[in-house]
């Protein structure tokens, strides 16, 4: 049986979301633990991989950072985690702005998906609602985001 250092107040579906992020971690990334709070988790990055976002899907990478740059937001505290939701965020709706007419296909809502990215991510023309980072980004929102009415 393989152990696994992981918190031990967890309930079953994260429990077995923890078994399911650190066996994907150890098959494609590490079995390397990484540290928290003077504790070893095999669900966080050992040292050498942090900052790096490996769990990161690698056509999206790029993207991603491309995004930030765009959007001015960081990386979260917490991305060296196996369940970052930040990453699970990005490798979930980056492919879907990469290829917005796979989307539609994948969900079965054909046309949906598609219209909405592509109406609300342009790159370099933010809108309001999508700028909920930084005082500094709602106000480059603001200046870019069409007139209401």
């Amino acid at each position: 049986m393989t152990n696994y250092r992981m918190p031990v107040h967890l309930s079953d579906f994260q429990r077995d979301m923890y078994i399911h992020l650190i066996d994907w971690k150890r098959r494609h990334l590490t079995d390397k633990s990484g540290h928290y709070a003077g504790h070893s988790y095999d669900a966080v990055l050992p040292e050498e991989l942090k900052g790096k976002l490996p769990h990161l899907y690698k056509p999206i990478h790029q993207r991603f950072l491309d995004h930030q740059r765009t959007f001015h937001f960081k990386t979260h505290k917490f991305a060296d985690h196996m369940a970052s939701s930040q990453v699970a965020c990005a490798n979930l709706f980056l492919p879907i702005m990469v290829h917005p007419t796979t989307a539609p296909t994948i969900l079965r809502e054909k046309g949906s998906v598609r219209t909405y990215v592509q109406k609300s991510f342009q790159p370099g023309k933010p809108r309001k609602d999508q700028c909920q980072t930084s005082g500094r980004a709602r106000a480059q929102a603001a200046r870019a985001a069409p007139p209401a009415g």
